[in-house]
């Protein structure tokens, strides 16, 4: 979205942005010096007011979103308004956050000239919002002068008065706010007493302050953005460049900013090592407070089994499983971490039992009832019945056949037909 400023004195227009959609919303913008010429005679340019606002910007102000819409919602161009002052009187412009600044007796201004320390007080009546006046008739001979406001501190800043009694200082105060975001801490230190706060007021444009940050563990300091007019950078030693990296830093103020600290997760690597093995694995990219799963092991080792990962070659340190899921190996930004493969060696196959002989006098299926009743049938002695072998004789007689029966150990025969 962009807008038009028009700036305007003694109801004329004397400059203009430009062409609708010249100042983007959200953009800086320096309103413009006017030179001597175009002013009313007699007359010097003391600041600008939207009337309607009732905001005061001091002459070449760093401005933001002067943004006006209409009934339905649409841009239109802002008017800006100049205040007068009169040649021959010296003022003092003061506004804090683009408001005008209402001091209680600004009879309490002091001016202490630079050259003999003589003060002077009780000059300065008001001459309109934020605007005070030591007329001719103050007698304020001419001049540099430190300007002494209790509550409001002027730095270095000085008024000039010329011999004919003219003079201007401008005064713009801005806040200063720090914020971080999580796993972050911002600061500022307080000028009056080096206390370390989040938030300044009456901080006077152009001066310098130092602001600083922290980190949780596992973090690193990336980066502050400004919400609002930005400051001044310092510098990197280096490039002499402006850079907003720098964690603690001093910065010149230029308006009213939040000042917001960004924090990173460090990032760090795991290696892969074989550690007696053979193959390669890639190295896997970590962020800390980010789990992750380890890589699947593809390593190999002939005659060993992988057991998983440890951070010591001889699995004294952490152990890991293939895959587990991981978090927070270190804390340390680039660092890398190295597991090593765990092997066991493998265990060796039992060898095949070898068959056994047969022994042809041993009944070859022991479970078989036809041997073993010729088994039984053929034993004497201790393992055969009394009633067998008579009854056996005299049937074989009766056919007409003999049989004849030897005896062999433990009571066993043969039988053979006649």
């Amino acid at each position: 979205m962009h807008h038009k400023v028009n700036v305007n004195v003694s109801g004329g227009t004397v400059f203009a942005s430009g062409t609708e959609g010249d100042i983007g919303c959200d953009e800086p913008f320096v309103l413009p010096a006017i030179e001597d010429s175009r002013l009313p005679q007699n007359q010097i340019l003391l600041g600008w007011n939207t009337l309607s606002f009732g905001s005061l910007y001091i002459p070449e102000a760093k401005v933001l979103n002067l943004c006006s819409f209409d009934g339905d919602g649409a841009l239109v161009a802002t008017n800006l308004y100049a205040v007068l002052g009169e040649i021959g009187s010296s003022y003092i412009v003061m506004t804090n956050d683009d408001s005008p600044v209402s001091l209680d007796d600004p009879a309490d201004i002091t001016l202490v000239n630079v050259q003999d320390g003589t003060q002077i007080t009780g000059a300065f009546a008001q001459f309109s919002d934020g605007v005070y006046e030591a007329g001719a008739v103050q007698g304020v001979p001419e001049g540099t002068y430190r300007v002494i406001i209790d509550g409001w501190g002027t730095g270095s800043k000085t008024l000039e008065i010329d011999a004919d009694g003219s003079g201007l200082l401008a005064l713009d105060y801005h806040t200063v706010e720090s914020a971080a975001e999580e796993h972050a801490r911002a600061w500022i230190a307080d000028p009056s007493n080096n206390a370390l706060v989040d938030k300044l007021e009456r901080v006077l444009g152009g001066s310098s302050i130092e602001i600083g940050a922290s980190t949780d563990e596992g973090y690193s300091f990336e980066s502050w953005t400004a919400a609002g007019i930005a400051p001044e950078w310092q510098a990197d030693p280096e490039t002499g460049e402006p850079d907003s990296t720098l964690a603690a830093q001093t910065v010149i103020i230029n308006g009213r900013v939040l000042l917001e600290a960004h924090p990173v997760a460090n990032s760090y690597q795991v290696v892969f090592d074989p550690n007696g093995g053979i193959g390669e694995m890639d190295a896997q990219d970590m962020v800390y407070d980010q789990p992750q799963t380890l890589y699947s092991c593809t390593f190999m080792r002939e005659g060993h089994a992988f057991l998983g990962w440890n951070t010591e070659p001889d699995g004294t340190g952490t152990s890991f499983a293939d895959g587990q899921e991981v978090l927070n190996l270190t804390s340390e930004a680039g660092a890398t971490i190295t597991l090593y493969a765990q092997w066991q060696e493998a265990p060796q196959p039992s060898p095949e039992p070898e068959p056994q002989p047969l022994n042809p006098d041993e009944p070859q299926n022991a479970n078989d009832p036809d041997e073993q009743s010729n088994g039984r049938l053929a034993e004497s002695g201790d393992g055969f019945p009394s009633f067998a072998v008579p009854v056996s004789l005299a049937l074989a007689s009766a056919s007409g056949m003999l049989l004849c029966i030897k005896k062999t150990g433990r009571g066993k025969g043969r039988q053979r037909e006649i």
